[in-house]
């Protein structure tokens, strides 16, 4: 899947937790590599494991929000992953789109500093 996609064009995205997880997914050709959970590890995680693999491209997400993403991108994320920092049920159902609209602005400006 991961070949199939690299020839397509399609960045592929495999995650993982541990050291040998992320490893693997890199070795297996993923264009970037997913860290989830990561607000069970951490931003010094990321930096922890990026010191002997640098060629890793960790994107962590899961529990990922606008105080975090800072710190991430300084432990050397290349991007991030949100999900509920952005988007929940609540807001979607009463239709808040400036309220989305408000969360996407704080998200990226987080990221951009």
């Amino acid at each position: 899947v991961v070949q199939a996609g690299r020839r397509a064009g399609v960045p592929v995205m495999c995650g993982g937790l541990t050291p040998t997880e992320l490893d693997t997914a890199h070795r297996a050709g993923s264009t970037y590599v997913k860290l989830f959970p990561a607000s069970a590890v951490g931003p010094r995680y990321v930096r922890e494991v990026l010191a002997p693999m640098p060629d890793l491209r960790i994107i962590p997400t899961g529990g990922v929000g606008v105080d975090t993403i800072p710190q991430f991108k300084a432990a050397g994320a290349v991007g991030v992953g949100v999900g509920s920092a952005l988007v929940d049920q609540q807001t979607v159902v009463s239709g808040d789109w400036p309220e989305l609209e408000r969360r996407a602005k704080a998200l990226v400006s987080a990221w951009h500093g």
